[in-house]
């Protein structure tokens, strides 16, 4: 004869089926949060990746000489605490090059501004026009800066002809102070130098 299950027995497979589920479901919860915090900071890190990219990039394009170096860098521009670099480039809007090194009335200008009040990157690309910049393009390339990292501020310079970049630092939300490697990374890189191609010696 079939021996009956007791309420015992039911009471401790209710409780075993019942901490199976909190297991998993604890399992879960936490995969969830890794995987939210990987995403995270993979976005900070591609945030950076591009960023510094296309400042090599365009710096790579610079054309000048030594009396007239291709990077200029002007400070508190267009604001208190901004930084402005232009990159003057022998080609036209669109990056098709006019092979005139030595012309720089017809060369554009790339613009990056750091902004300082809105934690970005502002990206343009102005063209002469009569001897008048006018604006081709502009976009944002980055709202994840951070200017003071550990006390020391970011410094952007032009040293020897190409672009040096200090304390860069970028977050995952830089409005909140609270860095945290799960739900607010930070990417730091203490110095980056970008060379132009054709910047003449001489």
């Amino acid at each position: 004869m079939r021996k009956s299950i007791t309420l015992v027995e039911l009471i401790i497979a209710i409780v075993i089926g019942a901490a199976i589920i909190l297991a998993m479901m604890a399992f879960n919860a936490a995969s969830r949060k890794f995987l939210v915090s990987s995403e995270k900071r993979s976005s900070v890190l591609n945030d950076i990746s591009f960023v510094l990219e296309h400042i090599h990039k365009n710096v790579f394009a610079g054309t000048g000489d030594v009396d007239n170096p291709s990077i200029t860098v002007i400070k508190d521009s267009p604001d208190p605490g901004d930084f402005t670099v232009e990159i003057r480039q022998d080609m036209d809007e669109t990056g098709v090059s006019h092979n005139t090194p030595q012309d720089y009335n017809d060369d554009r200008k790339a613009v990056y501004i750091f902004d300082f009040s809105g934690n970005k990157i502002n990206y343009k690309i102005i063209i002469p026009n009569a001897g008048v910049y006018s604006q081709a393009w502009e976009e944002d390339i980055s709202e994840n800066l951070i200017f003071e990292k550990d006390g020391e501020a970011l410094k952007v310079e032009q040293a020897n002809g190409g672009l040096v970049l200090n304390n860069l630092c970028f977050r995952y939300n830089p409005a909140d102070e609270n860095i945290d490697p799960r739900d607010n990374p930070q990417i730091e890189i203490d110095e980056q130098f970008f060379f132009p191609f054709s910047q003449s010696l001489n």
